[in-house]
């Protein structure tokens, strides 16, 4: 994973959760994984200018391999560089 990576895309997806769903956490919140729920709630707040700036590092991000991408056309890795986590874990085991 790249360092830094969970940052910025963790409010991003925060944002995209919260304009797909949000309108749902006032019936279903109790019925929710409190973690999703956090993520709603930061995506709601988030403004517009705090957005474009972490958008603006994503973009910045994938300019790297996007260059290699220009001159190849596959690049083959392992899908993943560890082990599974465990399924009682949280996605906050990974920040």
């Amino acid at each position: 994973m790249w360092p830094g990576v969970v940052p910025i895309a963790a409010p991003l997806w925060g944002v995209a959760l919260a304009a797909c769903f949000g309108d749902a956490l006032e019936g279903f919140r109790d019925r929710m994984d409190p973690d999703l729920v956090a993520l709603m709630e930061d995506g709601l707040r988030m403004d517009a200018v705090a957005f474009k700036r972490i958008a603006a590092v994503r973009t910045g991000m994938w300019r790297p391999p996007a260059e290699i991408f220009a001159r190849c056309d596959a690049l083959l890795t392992p899908t993943n560089a560890i082990p599974a986590p465990a399924a009682e874990g949280s996605d906050a085991d990974w920040l």
